[in-house]
């Protein structure tokens, strides 16, 4: 191999690691935005929803997890195109 190719190399190495960075900031934003719209809706139930929230996100995480980043996705589409 020559000095460009492992030029081009780290350059395709670089693109796929921003891209990769880029992805997880925003799962994480989608999930802390469906988070927060979660909670929204388990505070309109008064004080026994934000129990029964917090039980779920300790007793449930993966699925409150998805559900986070389905319902953050969800609202940022309707933000976008409304």
């Amino acid at each position: 191999m020559t000095n460009f190719d492992d030029a081009i190399e780290w350059i395709g190495i670089l693109v796929v690691a921003a891209f990769l960075i880029w992805l997880a900031i925003k799962f994480l934003i989608f999930g802390l935005n469906g988070a927060i719209f979660q909670l929204e809706y388990a505070t309109s139930s008064g004080f026994i929803g934000v129990i029964v929230f917090f039980a779920a996100w300790v007793f449930l995480f993966p699925v409150m997890v998805i559900w986070a980043v389905i319902w953050g996705f969800i609202e940022f589409m309707k933000d976008r195109y409304d």
